[in-house]
């Protein structure tokens, strides 16, 4: 009786005002704060920390923050292009998402915040009032990596009240990417209920699988990580889509497209496999190894201008994989393969991958 009268002492007089004074102190705290004139203030509370600092991809900078009497560190910043930008904040040389901001960029590598700038107009991924389509997260067993698999499967606005069949685009996220980061980052569902109001694209119903592959102990991951996530594409992924969604038949109606890794996955399975795919969309990426990949895909490479309807490769000139993109073009254009190149600004990033979509949407399922 006398420990929990204890308890309840410390618990109400000691702790509780101290968690109350903390969310108080977290309620007065606003990270980041977006301004009327495109400005951002970023606020960090460390009163013990020697140095604060904050990386903007808007700036694309470094910037050591200014600590007030409080203990809470801030800088304004910008003004900023209208878009969705990925920071992060530096405390004493520890890499840290921001606590006061919901809004993350998940990667396999430290967690980034988001912050986002609106335009005094929609932007083309914003939501808007039109029709719109649904995102459904399903798991499924997938025998040849003998484990369960996570999907997430966009169907356009009235997929649910009709019957009608839709072409598919299976869309592959990058390295560090998860099956749901093209919704995230990419709002490709948002993106597409724009484009289908305005009539830019047709319904489509988009895939987004999860794209790395159990590690096996003993095995070199990365020699056999593209066979085996092709296994698994083939084998059980497209299978099980073309079982529980309604997929209009023929290679004419089925897409496959990816950014970065999800680039080198489309050009591996999707050049190897014409028969199945009407159209390859390969964003900021190429071919790794431009003769292994001849001797690899000859045979399929000659009949590939009879086969594709559209071969699309995007990617920034300041991408750190530019080069393989342009080396990869001069490829196709030495043996006369028909594509079309894309070359933009920008980096490794999602600002540049939205657009991609976005572009790429509204030209396949054209025929």
């Amino acid at each position: 009786m006398k420990t929990r009268t204890i308890f309840n002492f410390v618990l109400t007089v000691v702790l509780l005002p101290l968690v109350f004074s903390f969310a108080q102190d977290d309620e007065e705290l606003v990270s980041p704060e977006v301004h009327p004139d495109k400005t951002v203030t970023f606020r960090f509370r460390a009163p013990d920390a020697k140095e604060v600092g904050v990386y903007t991809q808007f700036t694309n900078d470094y910037h050591t923050l200014q600590k007030d009497d409080k203990g809470i560190w801030s800088i304004r910043l910008g003004p900023a292009e209208p878009e969705i930008y990925v920071y992060g904040f530096v405390v004493d040389d520890i890499e840290l998402a921001d606590p006061w901001n919901r809004n993350v960029l998940v990667n396999e590598w430290p967690t980034r915040s988001i912050v986002e700038i609106p335009d005094d107009k929609p932007m083309y991924y914003d939501q808007r009032p039109v029709p719109h389509g649904k995102i459904e997260m399903n798991w499924f067993e997938s025998k040849t990596l003998s484990v369960n698999r996570k999907i997430y499967v966009y169907t356009p606005p009235g997929y649910e009240h009709n019957d009608k069949s839709h072409p598919v685009v299976y869309l592959l996220h990058g390295g560090g990417g998860w099956e749901f980061i093209w919704t995230e980052m990419g709002r490709v569902n948002l993106v597409l209920d724009n484009l289908i109001a305005e009539g830019k694209a047709k319904p489509m119903i988009i895939v987004m699988p999860y794209g790395h592959t159990p590690r096996i102990a003993g095995e070199n991951y990365r020699s056999v990580r593209i066979q085996r996530f092709e296994k698994f594409f083939l084998n059980d992924l497209i299978p099980y889509v073309e079982s529980n969604y309604r997929i209009k038949d023929g290679r004419e109606n089925t897409v496959i497209a990816g950014l970065s890794m999800g680039g080198s996955q489309t050009l591996n399975i999707g050049i190897k496999h014409l028969d199945k795919f009407s159209s390859l969309g390969v964003f900021s990426n190429g071919i790794r190894n431009l003769e292994s990949f001849k001797n690899t895909h000859g045979e399929f490479l000659k009949t590939i201008n009879d086969e594709v309807d559209i071969f699309w490769l995007a990617c920034g000139t300041d991408d750190f994989l530019f080069e393989r993109y342009e080396s990869t073009i001069k490829f196709l254009k030495e043996n006369n393969i028909q594509h079309i190149e894309n070359t933009t600004g920008g980096a490794h990033t999602w600002l540049n991958w939205r657009k991609y979509f976005y572009e790429f949407a509204q030209l396949i399922f054209k025929k």
